[in-house]
């Protein structure tokens, strides 16, 4: 946990990310703790790490459901959990778009901004497909 901590303090998108995953399983010796895991995931997907985007996603899709919230707080949940749905599956993250296409179908989600995830994410495929890589 020592040497996850020095590279999160380095600022490794990685390191970032999995400290967030021990904090929200409880890993590694450390207790259980929402907050820090969306600490550390926001930092990660802020430097461009597609599994904490979807990490963050889940959280706040999560925290849309919330019956104990206000009505504009599960609003503001639900949006920031299709943004971050939105920006994992554009960069080709498949379980992000299957989130979506979840969402789409229980009518949580526009036509066009499935359609316009969905083609960004096989443009993003495409290129790591490419000869040129």
């Amino acid at each position: 946990i020592d040497l996850l901590r020095q590279s999160v303090d380095l600022g490794y998108p990685e390191a970032q990310y999995q400290l967030g995953q021990a904090y929200d399983h409880g890993e590694m010796g450390l207790e259980q703790n929402e907050d820090e895991a969306l600490k550390h995931w926001e930092q990660a997907a802020e430097s461009g790490h597609v599994q904490a985007q979807h990490s963050l996603g889940c959280i706040k899709a999560e925290q849309s459901y919330c019956r104990n919230t206000s009505l504009s707080i599960r609003r503001t949940n639900h949006i920031a959990a299709m943004r971050h749905f939105r920006t994992a599956a554009s960069a080709g993250y498949r379980i992000s778009m299957d989130s979506l296409i979840a969402r789409f179908e229980l009518g949580f989600l526009h036509h066009s901004d499935l359609a316009e995830t969905l083609q960004a994410m096989y443009r993003s495929r495409a290129e790591l497909k490419s000869k040129g890589r």
